[in-house]
């Protein structure tokens, strides 16, 4: 299954529970506030396909995460991102001979809607487990909610102008 993980944050708290992506929704939904977490692992088109009938993810997105290997970008599908980001690792060497051998790349693919974030990563599980844990930490990301993901298009329909 490439469902790593399903949860819903509301003021920066992860909330108790496990839940399928269908009951998270409604569940952030029916509160009006927080958002659903929901992490894939190398999905192919059946196992996505669930998570992107709940959350209205657009189809050409969600061709480019189950094909990966996409160039670093920011789509703008409506009220939906879509982003793409580049990942590296250091890997320690006692003798390095070849640039593969000190660096691992991959990739983590987002999409981010108003109650939602999906994550799927290609990444190595080390530089994905930082980034995520980076991210949950308080004053960095889950608790300010979405918003930092949403700011980074000044057309976001969400991103307000004022201060």
């Amino acid at each position: 299954m490439s469902v790593v993980d399903c949860a819903i944050y509301v003021d920066g708290v992860r909330l108790p529970g496990r839940w399928s992506n269908d009951d998270a929704a409604a569940e952030v939904r029916r509160r009006g506030e927080g958002f659903v977490w929901i992490g894939l692992f190398e999905p192919d088109a059946d196992q996505i396909e669930g998570v992107a009938a709940t959350f209205g993810l657009h189809e050409l997105a969600v061709e480019d995460a189950v094909h990966a290997h996409q160039r670093p970008k920011l789509d703008h599908y409506g009220e939906m991102l879509f982003v793409v980001f580049k990942t590296v690792r250091y890997v320690e060497h006692e003798s390095p001979t070849t640039a593969n051998e000190i660096v691992e790349s991959g990739e983590i693919m987002a999409f981010v809607g108003r109650d939602f974030i999906v994550t799927v990563p290609t990444a190595s599980i080390l530089i994905w487990g930082s980034c995520a844990l980076s991210w949950k930490r308080p004053r960095n990301g889950c608790a300010q909610g979405l918003r930092p993901c949403c700011t980074a298009s000044p057309t976001t329909p969400w991103t307000t102008t004022s201060q």
